[in-house]
């Protein structure tokens, strides 16, 4: 089964919403390793606006 990348884009932000308090994850910068939770031998690189 295909998503649409918007789909996919919009699921991590809302994904990430939430585990935010999770992680301190920077805001305005690039995040060059970013470790799944579940699966630590996945990992993406995450940029999140500072605004």
């Amino acid at each position: 089964m295909s998503y649409p990348r918007a789909t996919v884009a919009a699921l991590l932000v809302a994904w990430f919403s939430s585990a935010a308090s999770a992680q301190d994850l920077p805001r305005g910068t690039i995040v060059d390793e970013v470790k799944c939770g579940d699966d630590a031998s996945q990992s993406y690189a995450l940029y999140l606006p500072s605004t």
